[in-house]
């Protein structure tokens, strides 16, 4: 996870970026702002893997979560279900 080409694409200014993350966030149509948004929060987990976890409450009920690693930005998702994030917290292990 996160071994990809890592670099500055599309919307993300500013942030380190796996290639795989970059193809997330833009199929997902994260903005920068949606990113800065979402990696300014204070609920924060670790994965077994030791990567972090920003997970974003939104108004509606669901959440926005970016999971960055040593090498930037891996993953990210938009307006997950809190079932969702449950079942991605228990496979992942975030503590």
């Amino acid at each position: 996870m996160g071994t990809g080409k890592v670099g500055n694409f599309g919307k993300t200014k500013g942030e380190r970026v796996t290639k795989h993350g970059d193809e997330r966030l833009k199929e997902r149509s994260f903005s920068t702002k949606d990113i800065k948004d979402t990696k300014n929060t204070s609920n924060t987990k670790k994965q077994a893997d030791g990567a972090k976890v920003y997970i974003k409450e939104l108004e509606n009920g669901k959440y926005n979560v970016i999971i960055e690693g040593e090498k930037g930005i891996i993953t990210a998702l938009k307006n997950i279900s809190q079932k969702a994030l449950d079942r991605l917290s228990k496979n992942y292990k975030w503590r």
